[in-house]
């Protein structure tokens, strides 16, 4: 866990390229440092329901596969693969793909 978290430490510092306010870095290694103490006591359960997964193909590791990952907890899942890393999944960027999906679904 704590590997996956410097890896994605250094991928965001690389995509801000120095853009990035010291704050708001704080603010999100903060976050990080809540997910890993709150999972190392969660209990997941699966859920009987259908859930959508954005796959970030770019930082996919290699043999990964999150059909096989999310099997055991999902009833039902709807993977949409978007060409980006874990990093960027969430820019303006990868929303123009990402946004009509949501927008879709919610309209189903």
């Amino acid at each position: 866990m704590l590997a996956e978290i410097a890896r994605e430490r250094e991928a965001f510092l690389a995509a801000q390229q120095g853009n990035a306010s010291g704050e708001l870095f704080s603010t999100i290694e903060g976050n990080y440092a809540d997910a890993v103490r709150l999972l190392t006591t969660a209990h997941s359960v699966p859920f009987d329901g259908r859930a959508t997964l954005f796959v970030a193909e770019r930082t996919l590791p290699e043999g990964i596969s999150p059909e096989r990952s999310w099997a055991p907890w999902m009833a039902e899942l709807d993977i949409y693969r978007q060409d980006c890393a874990h990093v960027d999944i969430i820019s303006p960027a990868a929303f123009e793909n990402i946004g009509p999906i949501i927008r879709a679904l919610l309209d189903q």
